[in-house]
């Protein structure tokens, strides 16, 4: 090979890098040490032929950056494996427990029954899985740890891979580097480590013998020596200034275009850069930074569903923040750094349906957003973040049943959200979801007619301010459209409901063809098929909008999450129309009960009177009076009782579960909401 130009041999890259994305910012920053590592010369000399072996290790292969216009990722995938000359495995528990990272080692042991495999070990413990109480520490796949027969499958004939230790007390980030160079270039380690101290020393005997050359240099010296200092320190500052503008100026723009991949690829590009650099070294300004960096990480595997990473990158801010905020209290950027963590980690207990605990962490972001305002009162983020306390703890209140003071939290949310000048893309989707919020809060409350009214005034705001050229907006108006749809069918106007899905359904379209990879547009999406599906049901396409639901409704078997998950919300969403309607899926069926009686969907308050339409299906489709019918009415007759919602289609389940048990429930006595004959066309109704 000569100089960059690749492995040769008929191989493309020097190494694949096999990881799994809990470890994204560890891959990403080993990616680019070992592409920006430079051979010493010596020792390529030392071979004899100078060009035997290269000056950088480049390319090499990382999934992420490799196959983003991928049509199909796994053919490519195997294609790279197969053009690389070794394979290198993060190794840490969430990789043990990969299975894409375990068939990458099989795949490539398979194609290069001759190849390296090099463990890079960033966390867990090596063969812990024989430590009887340490299984979960292990970090290598068992593709690492196991001989593999020539068939393919896994013997029981333990291995022990080359490894390079990156864990702290382990080989340390140089030393583990060189380890993986030397294993992919097929070098003596000792040889590599000799000539890369002696390139290192080199260059400090050339700073020592300059102070030799005569003491009539001591001047000259001197002011050289302050003037590299002071380059130094430039160059610092110019790269802290570069990953500051990364993080929040480029931050919003790329937002507005809703490029996940970018937003992930500059979130990894700076967490990058303060991890290459010494952690005792960070200033608190550096610190503040490389939390923001975390938090955008966080942010994007949020919106990509990927729940732990997230959950790890706002523990790990919230660590540096509070530090932060602890050694200067009053320092206006530390408060808004810990009050952003404050509000992600509260986010993930919401998620989890935690309600002590995010109100806790929620009520503290809302108190440092009053804190900002009393350091500085006349700041646009200031009362930003106050009014998004507000906001935040109005949505607490709302799941927990306690709708006026929810409503007055929004209220005053859009209140401070308007006092806001000059309005920018951020304050004007704050005064959006405030409203949002508000619409969503009075149809929960039972005031279909208040939550029509809101939800209008939404979509008129939205339409006000949007230029055209925001994704996000074109986002929020077809969620609101879809909730329009919802609230007219609950009032028996299933024409005008119909409609608004029309014209949410061309903005659908263009925003998941824009980015396929965003789970997040592709869920919403989902719940306003579900919509759509009741349409065309009733305009007398019932075998397509059969099909519709039960396709949808089947991702429920995909999706294993707990909580407040929004992917279960809209499959349960669909789940039940198509019970509701009789063309559920009995597969489907199945595991929806499997995992209601697991108490999966305990944290999915908004989704009571879906549940309870499931339930009493499965009910009715059991032998009458038998354990099963018991249970499953019993279960539907629990989620309503504990239900603080009133919606149109919660209250036509009570109505049918009564009729059922004979007025047998809580919710049978007494005076309730009526619920309109003509609601969702009478597709429910007995």
């Amino acid at each position: 090979m000569t100089g960059d130009a690749g492995p040769g041999g008929g191989d493309t890259y020097w190494a694949f890098i096999s990881y799994s994305h809990g470890n994204t910012p560890f891959a990403a920053w080993l990616h680019r040490a070992l592409e920006t590592y430079r051979l010493p010369r010596h020792i390529r000399a030392e071979n004899g032929d100078e060009q035997a072996l290269p000056k950088r290790l480049f390319p090499v292969f990382r999934d992420r950056q490799e196959l983003e216009a991928a049509n199909d990722l796994g053919d490519r995938l195997r294609e790279a494996i197969a053009a690389s000359r070794c394979l290198i495995v993060i190794c840490s528990p969430a990789a043990a427990k990969s299975r894409w990272v375990d068939e990458e080692i099989r795949y490539f042991r398979k194609v290069r029954p001759d190849g390296m495999v090099l463990a890079a070990i960033h966390s867990g413990e090596p063969h812990a899985s024989a430590i009887p109480g340490r299984e979960d520490e292990e970090c290598l796949p068992r593709a690492l740890r196991f001989a593999i027969a020539p068939d393919g499958e896994l013997t029981d004939t333990p291995i022990e891979p080359l490894a390079a230790d990156f864990r702290d007390g382990g080989d340390g980030k140089r030393l583990a580097r060189l380890k993986l160079v030397a294993g992919i270039l097929g070098v003596k380690l000792d040889r590599i480590v000799r000539r890369d101290a002696q390139r290192r020393h080199r260059r400090l005997a050339i700073l020592a013998s300059a102070s030799v050359l005569g003491m009539i240099g001591t001047s000259l010296l001197a002011y050289t020596a302050v003037r590299a200092r002071d380059e130094a320190q430039y160059q610092r500052a110019q790269a802290d200034s570069l990953v500051e503008f990364m993080i929040t100026d480029l931050k919003p723009r790329l937002e507005k275009v809703g490029r996940l991949d970018v937003l992930d690829s500059v979130g990894e590009r700076a967490l990058s850069y303060y991890e290459d650099q010494d952690q005792s070294d960070l200033d608190i300004d550096a610190l503040g930074r490389k939390a923001r960096a975390l938090h955008l990480v966080g942010e994007v595997a949020t919106l990509r569903g990927q729940t732990e990473q997230a959950r790890r990158s706002f523990l790990e801010a919230a660590r540096a923040t509070g530090a932060a905020l602890q050694d200067d209290p009053d320092n206006w950027q530390r408060v808004f750094d810990h009050s952003q963590s404050e509000f992600w980690v509260g986010y993930g207990f919401y998620e989890q349906a935690d309600w002590p605990n995010a109100e806790v962490h929620l009520g503290q972001y809302r108190d440092l957003g009053r804190k900002l305002v009393e350091l500085k009162p006349d700041d646009p983020t200031s009362k930003l973040e106050a009014a998004s306390g507000e906001l935040n703890l109005g949505v607490v209140y709302r799941e927990v049943g306690q709708f006026d003071d929810a409503l007055a939290s929004f209220e005053e949310a859009e209140r401070l959200y308007r006092l806001i000048e000059p309005k920018d893309r951020t304050t004007q989707s704050a005064i959006i979801q405030a409203i949002s919020h508000a619409a969503t809060t009075r149809a929960y409350a039972g005031d279909e007619a208040g939550a029509e009214k809101t939800r209008k005034r939404q979509i008129a705001q939205i339409d006000a301010i949007d230029d055209g050229m925001d994704r996000q907006f074109d986002r929020y108006r077809a969620i609101a459209l879809d909730q329009l749809a919802g609230l007219r069918f609950g009032l028996g106007r299933m024409k005008e409901g119909c409609a608004s899905l029309e014209q949410a359904d061309r903005r659908w379209r263009e925003l998941v063809a824009l980015d396929p990879d965003n789970k997040t547009w592709a869920q919403d999406r989902d719940f306003h098929r579900a919509q759509q599906a009741l349409c065309k049901w009733q305009a007398g396409g019932k075998a397509q909008a059969a099909a519709d639901l039960r396709a949808i409704s089947a991702k429920i078997a995909e999706n294993d999450g707990k909580g407040t998950d929004e992917a279960d919300e809209f499959y349960l969403t669909a789940l039940a129309y198509a019970a509701g309607l009789g063309v559920a899926e009995p597969a489907t069926l199945d595991i929806y009960t499997k995992r209601e009686y697991a108490g999966d969907f305990e944290g999915l308050t908004a989704n009571a009177p879906a549940r309870a339409t499931i339930l009493i299906a499965i009910g009715d489709a059991a032998p009458k009076g038998s354990a099963t019918q018991g249970k499953a009415w019993g279960q539907a007759a629990r989620i309503l009782t504990a239900s603080r919602h009133r919606k149109v289609l919660e209250r036509i389940q009570e109505q049918r579960l009564c009729r059922r048990t004979r007025g047998n429930g809580e919710f049978c006595s007494g005076e309730k909401a009526g619920v309109p004959a003509s609601a969702f066309g009478g597709m429910f109704a007995e």
